[in-house]
């Protein structure tokens, strides 16, 4: 077996920023959804979430960063257009391809 190293909090300061209270977990859980929406989007139990929102259960800065990214509106992907004229490439484009007139 591996012998794992547990890195202390003066090693990861920039978790000890991530301090969240149960009133504020619960206020962006209820921002995402109901408690197994969440849950599930964190893979954890429904009770684990409900435990952190009532304080029975010590929110760590990982559930923080955790439900914190949940928040984050996810980038959009930028896609490359090889022409950026040629737009037939496109769902609902109405472009005609260059070897062909239109017709009606």
């Amino acid at each position: 077996m591996r012998n794992r190293t547990v890195l202390s909090d003066r090693k990861r300061p920039f978790l000890q920023k991530l301090q969240m209270t149960a009133s504020e977990y619960k206020t962006i859980r209820q921002q995402l959804g109901t408690q197994a929406e969440v849950a599930r989007s964190l893979g954890v139990a429904r009770s684990t979430v409900a435990h952190r929102e009532s304080g029975r259960m010590v929110i760590t800065p990982e559930a923080a960063l955790a439900i914190s990214a949940l928040t984050r509106p996810k980038k959009q992907r930028v896609t490359h257009r090889p022409n950026a004229s040629d737009d037939r490439h496109l769902p609902g484009s109405t472009a005609q391809p260059k070897n062909q007139t239109p017709t009606g």
